[in-house]
């Protein structure tokens, strides 16, 4: 995505609109175990954002 701001799963869904939601969160679930991405807040509002 390229994303610099913080994304949601709902952001991430919209922008792909093939990709079921289960999808999106075991890749977001990987990315977090491998401490690629970083989770800011919880639950619903939720963000993801790249770590640097």
């Amino acid at each position: 995505m390229g994303a610099i701001a913080p994304v949601s799963k709902a952001d991430i869904a919209e922008k792909l609109p093939d990709v079921s939601v289960k999808t999106i969160e075991l890749v977001l679930s990987k990315m977090l175990k491998e401490d690629r991405i970083e989770k800011i807040g919880t639950f619903k509002d939720a963000r993801y954002m790249k770590k640097r």
